[in-house]
C-alpha cells in the first residue's frame, strides 16, 4: 500500500501542472461529462461536472435503487482506497434530487493531473442521471480548502497555481474546459470580459441579477427591476429555474405580445411544483424576441431560438416547451443552467470570489441606465421644484403683501407724527 502510494505522489510531482485545457464529452442535450480515474487500479468514470454541487459520487456495488448501473465503483478492487472512520452515512441534495451513501478515500486522475486520496461518496441510491456515471463537484466551496473538491486539492499539492477554471461551451454544443488559470486569450481581450462578485461566499457560485429585459428595446424603462434576485450558475441543469411567482411577469411581457397570442397556442403545464409554458410548434414559426438578463451592468442575451425545444406531438399539434422554467425554489433565488452559460465562456475565479463572462453577444447597459437614470433625476427634482413651489409659493407672496402692509403703515404713522409735531 505505501508503495503503491509512493509512486502515486511521485507522478503526481513530476507531472505537475500549471493549466490544463481538457475536451468535455455532451452526454445528454446540454449537459456536459469529463473522464475521470479512481483508485488502483484506474477505472474510469464519465462524471457530470456540476458547479452547484459540493461533492463527487459515483455509484457503488451497493447502488440497488440507483437509475444507472452499468458502470459501477468496485471498492474491492481499488487497493488504494481508505474508509474514515468518523464520517457517517451521508446523503446530499440539489437541484434535481438526492444521492445517498458512504464517503470513501482514494486516488484519482483527471486527465493529466494527479490528485492523492479525494474525498467522495459511494452512492447505494439516486433518483436521476442515468447517462453519466455520477457527478464531479465543482462549487464555490473550492475556496476553503475542501478535501472533496478536486479543485482544492490540485491547488494544495502545487499542481494549479490558482483556484480558478472555466468552461467554454461551443455553438456545435462541444466544450472544454480550463483548470488552473484565466485563459490567455480572454486576459488579451478585456474589452470582452465582465465580472461580477459571489454575493453569498459560504452557497454556490452566485451574483446578483438585477433586471429582465423582454426584446431588444434596450432602455432604461423597458428593463423590469427584479429586488435581490440572487442567480446560482449551475453546469448540472440545461435550462434556467425562475421562482415560480414570476410565470406572470413572463405571461405579461413577453409571451402576450407575441403575434397573434392566445391561450390555446400557449398554455401552463403543471408537474410536481414545477410550471412549464408550452405553445404550438406552428405557433412560433416566426423570429421571435429575446430575452435578457443584467447582471452587474451587463445584458446578457438569450435569443428565441434558444428559448424553445422541442417536447412531444399529440393526434393534433405538436409542441415545443419554454426552457425557463417556474419552480418552488427559496424566494428571489434563480437557477442559470446551461442554456445562459453557453451564451459565454464563463470563469469560476475562487482566487478573486468572481464570475466572469467572456462574450462578444453582450450589451453594456450601464451606458443606458445611466443616461436614463441621469434624465430622471433631472425631471424629479425640477417636479420637486415645482411641487414645492406650489405649496410654499402661496405663503410666500401672503407673507411678502403683510410685509408691505406692514411697512405702509409704518411710514403713514410716521409722516402723521411729523405733522403733528
Amino acid at each position: 500500500m505505501k508503495t503503491k502510494n509512493l509512486i502515486f505522489t511521485l507522478i503526481s510531482l513530476l507531472t505537475t501542472t500549471t493549466s490544463q485545457i481538457i475536451p468535455l464529452t455532451n452526454p445528454s442535450p446540454g449537459l456536459f461529462a469529463i473522464n475521470l480515474s479512481i483508485g488502483y487500479p484506474k477505472h474510469d468514470f464519465l462524471l457530470l461536472i456540476d458547479t452547484t454541487s459540493d461533492y463527487t459520487w459515483v455509484r457503488g456495488t451497493n447502488c440497488t435503487f440507483c437509475s444507472y448501473t452499468e458502470n459501477i465503483y468496485d471498492e474491492k478492487e481499488s487497493i488504494s482506497v481508505i474508509y474514515p472512520t468518523n464520517y457517517p452515512f451521508t446523503t446530499i441534495n440539489d437541484i434535481r434530487g438526492s444521492v445517498s451513501g458512504e464517503i470513501a478515500l482514494d486516488d484519482v486522475k483527471l486527465d493529466s493531473f494527479y490528485v492523492s486520496k479525494l474525498e467522495f461518496l459511494i452512492a447505494s441510491d439516486d433518483e436521476f442521471l442515468e447517462f453519466v456515471d455520477g457527478v464531479l463537484g465543482l462549487d464555490i466551496m473550492i475556496s476553503s480548502g475542501n478535501n472533496n473538491l478536486i479543485i482544492s486539492k490540485l491547488y494544495q499539492n502545487g499542481s494549479i497555481k490558482q483556484r480558478v477554471f472555466s468552461i467554454n461551451i461551443k455553438e456545435e454544443m462541444s466544450a472544454t474546459m480550463s483548470i488552473g488559470e484565466i485563459p490567455s486569450h480572454i486576459l488579451n481581450d478585456k474589452e470582452n470580459y465582465s465580472t461580477c462578485k459571489i454575493r453569498n461566499e459560504n452557497n454556490n457560485w452566485n451574483c446578483l441579477v438585477t433586471h429582465i429585459l423582454f426584446g431588444e428595446d434596450y432602455d432604461f424603462y423597458n428593463a423590469i427591476k427584479l429586488e435581490n434576485a440572487i442567480t446560482n450558475f449551475s453546469t448540472g441543469v440545461n435550462g434556467i429555474y425562475i421562482p415560480i411567482d414570476l410565470i406572470d411577469l413572463f405571461l405579461e411581457n413577453y409571451f402576450k405580445k407575441l403575434p397573434n397570442f392566445n391561450s390555446q397556442k400557449c398554455f401552463i403545464k403543471k408537474t410536481s411544483g414545477t410550471k412549464h409554458i408550452l405553445c404550438q410548434k406552428n405557433f412560433l414559426n416566426f423570429k421571435g424576441p429575446p430575452i435578457s438578463f443584467i447582471i452587474n451592468g451587463y445584458a446578457y442575451l438569450i435569443s428565441f431560438e434558444d428559448l424553445f425545444e422541442d417536447i412531444y406531438s399529440d393526434s393534433y399539434n405538436q409542441y415545443k416547451i419554454f426552457k425557463i422554467e417556474f419552480t418552488e425554489t427559496p424566494k428571489n433565488e434563480l437557477y442559470f443552467g446551461t442554456l445562459f452559460l453557453k451564451q459565454s465562456e464563463v470563469v469560476f475565479d475562487a482566487e478573486k470570489m468572481e464570475v466572469g463572462f467572456y462574450s462578444k453577444n453582450k450589451i453594456d447597459f450601464t451606458k443606458f441606465t445611466n443616461e436614463h437614470y441621469e434624465t430622471f433625476c433631472w425631471y424629479n427634482t425640477i417636479s420637486i421644484l415645482v411641487l414645492l413651489f406650489i405649496l410654499v409659493g402661496p405663503m410666500i407672496i401672503t407673507l411678502y403683501q403683510q410685509k408691505i402692509s406692514s411697512d405702509h403703515l409704518k411710514d403713514l404713522k410716521n409722516n402723521y407724527l411729523e405733522k403733528v409735531k
